[in-house]
């Protein structure tokens, strides 16, 4: 089987981690998002 990394659920193993979206948004989820609507103009996303 081909190893890979995990991204999007990388934290699902960390104790008290429940999958919300609140613990998505505390481990760094949604910090692109925030930088493309925020600092970068149209051409630059």
């Amino acid at each position: 089987m081909a190893q890979y990394e995990k991204i999007l659920l990388k934290n699902m193993e960390q104790p008290g981690y429940t999958g919300s979206l609140a613990d998505y948004e505390r481990t760094g989820g949604y910090q692109a998002l925030r930088k493309a609507l925020k600092d970068m103009q149209p051409d630059q996303v």
